[in-house]
């Protein structure tokens, strides 16, 4: 990775600003010199929480994703608060969105969204020692929630819509418990 040649800012500003992201017009000098101009979505963190149960299903949900027009299967995830730990944020969006409530939260990775195009980092979690709550989403979510084997979930990530979340979840969620557990 040492032999990419980087980018060289030149000048940046504010295109756009709304509660969930701004746009940034950044001007640079690429590798081979020439100047150019690159629009970056910068966006706060995101946490995702894979609710685990003691029968080793887990919690998928489904919900309306306007940009793409469809609904789509997800794992609970939500923007990260100012000054808010991440951990925290996968077990508010975990009751939020479920009803779910989990005595573990378990950090099990991180990975960029879509680094082309925004600074969002998410942050992955796996959530154990679940009971039922009460759920209570955001007044735009209209959210339905399911109980899958991790075969099941399979069979969804190839027949059916899902969010880029919940692949590179689960293959946090896979490279985790076939290493970290006994």
């Amino acid at each position: 990775m040492d032999d990419v040649k980087r980018w060289v800012t030149t000048g940046l500003g504010r295109v756009h600003v709304n509660p969930w992201f701004s746009v940034r017009k950044d001007n640079f000098l690429g590798p081979d010199g020439n100047p150019g101009v690159y629009y970056v979505a910068e966006k706060v963190s995101a946490a995702i929480i894979i609710p685990e149960h003691e029968d080793g299903t887990l919690t998928v949900t489904t919900q309306m994703r306007y940009p793409v027009g469809k609904v789509l299967y997800d794992f609970p995830a939500g923007m990260v608060d100012p000054g808010e730990d991440p951990g925290q944020t996968a077990l508010r969006e975990l009751r939020e969105e479920t009803g779910y409530v989990a005595t573990d939260c378990v950090p099990i990775g991180s990975f960029y969204t879509s680094p082309g195009l925004t600074t969002e980092r998410a942050y992955v979690f796996v959530a154990r020692g679940l009971s039922m709550g009460m759920a209570s989403p955001d007044e735009m979510e209209d959210i339905a929630v399911f109980r899958f084997t991790r075969s099941e979930i399979e069979r969804l990530t190839s027949e059916s819509d899902v969010s880029g979340f919940i692949l590179s979840s689960l293959y946090l969620y896979d490279r985790w418990k076939s290493g970290s557990e006994s």
